[in-house]
């Protein structure tokens, strides 16, 4: 057997090992590729319109991304502008008493200590 797959450089062909007859000597890959369709070349012209059509959907993906993304931003800024404004109406509308004794503080129940806040009263 050695000696034929020398000779002849390649195995001989016969009845395959797993009994399946329908299967065929594999090829490589690359062997398969080049047995293909040939490829057809476009004309620089044709080139040249597919490209600028390319561009041209590419800047208007990016337009609409960059829309989008103002949008957001503005929403984002919207929102926070309105929390703000929400914040310092509630200060506003806020009703205080100044405790200048600290004792007081110590007297009280637990829950009222819980709702006390420091607040800066220089601009009150």
């Amino acid at each position: 057997m050695k000696e034929k797959l020398l000779r002849c450089g390649a195995p001989i062909q016969g009845k395959p090992v797993s009994g399946r007859s329908w299967k065929r000597k594999r090829e490589r890959h690359s062997a398969i590729d080049r047995k293909g369709t040939p490829v057809i070349r476009k004309s620089w012209k044709k080139r040249q319109q597919e490209m600028s059509e390319w561009r041209d959907m590419k800047e208007k993906e990016s337009g609409l991304r960059k829309r989008k993304r103002e949008e957001t931003e503005a929403r984002r800024e919207a929102s926070k502008r309105k929390r703000e404004q929400k914040q310092q109406n509630e200060l506003k509308s806020m009703q205080f008493q100044v405790i200048s004794d600290t004792k007081k503080i110590n007297k009280m129940s637990k829950k009222q200590r819980k709702l006390l806040v420091k607040m800066d009263t220089s601009h009150l």
